[in-house]
């Protein structure tokens, strides 16, 4: 009884069929590379944006939900309901950045604890009056380290705007355009009593365990507060990116279908040129179950080559968009200057997998068709 092995030995590619099955395989590994790219860029995108969020701000905020003060007393009602977070009371208030009266720039300022300054940038202020702010603010008003200048924003009560003088202590690289423009931080002063955020520090969760405790804190809380993940100023871009992932990933099995074709066509193709040889392998006894297991090992081959190389087109597309100047991003549409392709396993396997089932249920009609046709008919052909 020959076995696969013997077959491959004896259906031996010649030179335009081996050209042929080489296509068939880039094709069918290159549409899956894409599928899997795509879904992966985008995973990219979401992680990379919660991360970049997460960096400098406090993973969960608390806010009051008729936008009233907040106090020592509701700090201390929050630690009693998520005593396992770090909670502090900080303030994020929305103001102006004016230069020597000539240039000036919309900013967000972030008065945190001074410990949470010095654990997230890594820098020592030493009074309220010293600040950090992002390199794209910097250059758009040529701003420089140790240079003052003024803001405008809300005083103590809240309830007014005022001026104070601040000096730049560090400038750094916001790694998202948004905070790059607009974020100053500072520490807050000792004497403040009022503020409009409660920070819960929860470092080194996921996504999904933060709305989990989102979840279980609010079952706790009054009604008159409001609790938050960090990336809720993007939330309705990362759902519409949630949507996108799914709708597209849809339509590129297209270029499955497409690809799978072109295994089919090699496979009609293969038949034609060997019609003799499966004329006598039949005459000597070779039954029709067994040649119809032959198609299907031949059509796993392809698509098992197809896997392996898809692997390396999926890191070569991602070398390409970490390191390649023509793929930067302009960072105002898409926030972040560069995207990478952050997949896992399961995404791997379910893209393999449900080619693998196209691919058997398409091939499988036309062998079934092949082997319907008379070889002795074939051959007369092929001769005529």
């Amino acid at each position: 009884m020959l076995s696969f092995f013997h077959l491959r030995k004896i259906f031996q590619l010649e030179k335009s069929s081996k050209r042929f099955f080489t296509w068939a395989v880039l094709g069918l590994a290159f549409s899956q590379s894409v599928i899997v790219s795509t879904l992966g860029l985008m995973n990219g995108f979401e992680k990379s944006m919660k991360e970049s969020i997460s960096t400098y701000l406090p993973e969960i905020n608390v806010t009051h939900r008729f936008s009233l003060a907040l106090t020592k007393e509701d700090l201390v009602s929050f630690r009693q309901i998520a005593p396992s977070t770090n909670s502090f009371l900080y303030n994020a208030l929305d103001g102006f950045l004016l230069k020597s009266n000539k240039s000036s720039a919309a900013t967000r300022n972030f008065e945190l604890p001074v410990d949470e300054i010095n654990k997230k940038f890594k820098v020592q202020l030493s009074s309220p009056n010293e600040i950090i702010i992002g390199r794209g603010l910097a250059e758009k008003l040529r701003l420089k380290t140790g240079e003052e200048v003024t803001f405008l924003t809300q005083e103590d009560s809240q309830r007014s705007l005022g001026f104070s003088r601040k000096k730049i202590k560090k400038i750094i690289d916001f790694p998202i355009f948004e905070q790059s423009q607009r974020f100053v931080f500072s520490i807050k002063p000792q004497d403040k009593k009022f503020f409009n955020h409660i920070g819960l520090s929860v470092p080194g969760v996921t996504p999904e365990e933060i709305n989990s405790l989102i979840s279980e804190i609010e079952t706790q809380m009054d009604f008159n507060y409001k609790v938050e993940p960090y990336w809720s100023d993007f939330k309705f871009l990362l759902e519409a990116v949630e949507v996108e992932k799914k709708s597209i990933s849809i339509i590129l099995q297209v270029i499955v279908l497409v690809a799978i074709f072109n295994v089919v066509a090699f496979l009609l193709y293969f038949k034609e040129v060997n019609a003799r040889k499966i004329f006598i392998l039949s005459a000597f006894g070779m039954s029709k179950k067994r040649r119809l297991v032959a198609w299907r090992k031949l059509t796993l081959v392809v698509w098992s080559l197809s896997c392996f190389i898809s692997i390396f087109f999926v890191f070569a597309f991602d070398m390409a968009l970490r390191y390649l100047p023509i793929f930067e991003l302009p960072a105002k549409i898409y926030y972040l200057n560069r995207l990478s392709i952050k997949w896992s396993v399961s995404d791997f396997l379910m893209i393999f997998m449900v080619s693998l089932i196209i691919l058997f249920l398409i091939t499988s009609f036309f062998i079934r068709n092949i082997e319907k046709s008379s070889i002795l008919k074939n051959l007369r052909e092929e001769f005529n």
